[in-house]
């Protein structure tokens, strides 16, 4: 294989040597083209066993590490079987040293058991007598609180019959005061309300002043639709006229010119009117003694058209009404205004002493002595109780 090769740079060189020697050239060149093909065999298959060879290595490398791996874990096992052969070996010496103790300890339980067993009546002697003497102790203690009990019990009834006996001569003062506070109280209720029945007379005078008004004010009314009427058909009349008499558009121009007057002075009357209806009913609002519900302020419409009049006719008649009702009413319930009155303070002095505020601020604010409400609270407090 290798021969072959080799003689083939001969030939090389002899037809080198040669050129112009076509029939050796023609000789040789079957050779060539033979060995050519085998010295490529040749080095396909030399490469095919380096590859071969190059994973062989590899294997072998791989082997190699393998070794190296297993050889360490061997180490390792090897340290560790020592290292547990030396613990087990240190446990064996501490259980030797345990058993030992154990002995001991089983000889001493052994002797303690006995000495206990000698002196266990002894023991029982002496919890029974504990016993006993807990038990007494016990009752001593029993009987000094039933005496302490007794003892506080005669000490708080005492001082229940003293507080009583305190109470009921403070009590009794302070109902005198109490009652005599209520007097002036109740004297001066019946003022206020002799105060107020005045005040709705004099309510009743100014509604019967401003009924006149009203009445004035409607018959004034009435005057200016009559008149108005009468300008209307004075219109008509000229504008049926207009076309026959044209000379008489200026005086067509005076009358609408003195229908405007009218308006103007009826507008006027008008306001007049509210004002003084309006002046007297917010005098009457502005009494600090007479409930707002009493008087009810009625609204005069200011158009001259059938609402005006009818708004007119309701002014005397809705606040007349509503304020005699009222005042009847007031009248026939005279009696009971004090007891409403004297109820409303009671109900607030509960609320605000309910509310935690002291005597002295809830006398303040309802202007009642302080002995009255104090009897009030005691007697509703009285009253809860039984």
């Amino acid at each position: 294989m290798h021969k072959e090769p080799s003689s083939s740079p001969e030939n090389v060189s002899s037809d080198s040597e040669n050129p112009l020697d076509d029939s050796s050239i023609d000789e040789n060149y079957p050779s060539t083209g033979l060995a050519d093909d085998h010295l490529h065999h040749t080095i396909a298959a030399l490469e095919t066993e380096l590859d071969v060879a190059e994973e062989i290595k590899r294997d072998l490398e791989n082997t190699k590490q393998k070794i190296d791996q297993l050889n360490q874990q061997i180490q390792t096992a090897r340290n560790e079987a020592e290292e547990a052969q030396s613990e087990l070996d240190t446990l064996q010496m501490e259980e030797a040293r345990v058993r030992a103790e154990l002995e001991v300890t089983r000889s001493e339980r052994v002797r303690v058991e006995g000495a206990i067993r000698q002196i266990r009546p002894q023991i029982d002697q002496l919890k029974q007598e504990g016993i006993r003497a807990k038990e007494e102790l016990q009752e001593s203690h029993r009987q000094l609180q039933i005496a302490k009990n007794a003892r506080d019990r005669e000490k708080s009834e005492l001082e229940k019959i003293k507080q009583a006996l305190y109470a009921t001569v403070a009590l009794e003062a302070q109902i005198q005061a109490e009652i005599e506070s209520s007097r002036l109280a109740l004297e001066k209720d019946r003022l206020q309300t002799q105060e107020i029945q005045d005040r709705l007379k004099d309510g009743h005078k100014k509604l019967e002043a401003i009924r006149s008004k009203a009445d004035q004010a409607h018959l004034e009314l009435q005057g200016a639709r009559v008149e108005e009427a009468k300008i209307k058909a004075e219109l008509i009349a000229s504008q049926e006229d207009k076309q026959q008499e044209p000379a008489d558009q200026g005086k067509l121009e005076q009358d609408r010119e003195d229908d405007a007057q009218d308006d103007g002075t009826e507008g006027s009357s008008l306001s007049l009117i509210k004002r003084i209806v309006h002046s007297d009913l917010d005098l009457i609002m502005k009494s600090p003694e007479i409930p707002s519900k009493l008087v009810k302020r009625v609204e005069i419409e200011g158009n001259l058209d059938d609402g005006v009049s009818a708004s007119m006719d309701t002014v005397p008649n809705v606040a007349e009404s509503e304020v005699v009702n009222q005042g009847k009413s007031i009248e026939r319930e005279g009696g009971d205004i004090k007891a409403l009155s004297q109820r409303l303070e009671h109900n607030k002095i509960y609320e605000l002493a309910d509310a935690g505020h002291e005597i002295d601020e809830i006398s303040h604010v309802t202007n009642i002595a302080k002995g009255q409400i104090k009897l009030l609270l005691r007697m509703r407090d009285l009253k809860e109780r039984a």
